[in-house]
């Protein structure tokens, strides 16, 4: 049983704070504790516009990590906040889901 192999390390967007119309990188790490490759689709969103960012299949070798940046482009998107989410679907056995999804906010300005 494999309980927590698959996960994410770590979502940042650089910055946090940007103005509108410019582009924010999205950086998000995966990690696989598990001795063997896996492979996840991995996806990108924005719930407050139900806007995709980024989805692809990402192959880890074993006990590795990966950093993967995505480019999210802010513009015509108005003065707010706006939640970034990234997720990890699930492979076979794992079992251990709580780490398979991470959220940041995103301030954008004038």
């Amino acid at each position: 049983m494999y309980e927590d192999k698959l996960r994410q390390k770590r979502l940042e967007s650089t910055p946090l704070r940007s103005t509108i119309g410019r582009k924010v990188n999205i950086e998000v790490v995966i990690g696989n504790e598990r001795a063997s490759n896996v492979t996840t689709i991995l996806t990108i969103t924005c719930p407050t516009t139900k806007q995709q960012i980024g989805r692809e299949a990402e192959t880890l070798n074993g006990l590795s990590s990966q950093k993967i940046t995505y480019s999210w482009n802010t513009g015509g998107l108005k003065e707010g906040t706006y939640v970034i989410r990234a997720e990890l679907e699930k492979v076979p056995e794992e079992t251990n889901l709580d780490d398979n999804v991470r959220q940041i906010e995103i301030l954008l300005q004038r």
